[in-house]
């Protein structure tokens, strides 16, 4: 392992449970549902429970779909599912998502930032609009 993939490891451990001390409660425990599914490695139930708590406008459980779809923890690779989690994340202030956001469209083509831009706008407009 490499000192950049020890970094995000940390890293996202760190997040993992700062937030789980630190994320208010929503009127569901999908997100920790979520947290705990993931420190489980039971991918598939984390995308289902951070996808209700991003619902619900949670930019940490958008931000880890994120993570979860640029790492393909359980599920392919995908860099537009995860830039569109990554870009609604960082319109909901979490300023790391706009980092990982940058970094990931260095990888990508201009047509696939676009429609994956596409998807976040479309997503926000069906769930919040």
């Amino acid at each position: 392992m490499n000192i950049f993939n020890v970094k995000n490891t940390l890293s996202l451990l760190f997040l993992l449970v700062f937030t789980s001390l630190s994320h208010n409660l929503h009127a569901d425990d999908s997100f920790f549902s979520g947290i705990e599914a993931y420190r489980d490695r039971d991918y598939d139930s984390a995308i289902f429970f951070f996808t209700q708590a991003a619902k619900s406008g949670d930019g940490e459980a958008q931000f880890l779909l994120g993570k979860i779809y640029s790492e393909g923890l359980g599920v392919n690779i995908d860099n537009i599912k995860s830039l569109m989690w990554f870009t609604i994340a960082g319109r909901n202030n979490i300023r790391v998502a706009e980092r990982y956001g940058s970094r990931l469209k260095i990888k990508m083509s201009e047509n696939d930032i676009e429609y994956a831009i596409n998807q976040a706008n479309d997503w926000i407009n069906l769930n919040f609009r």
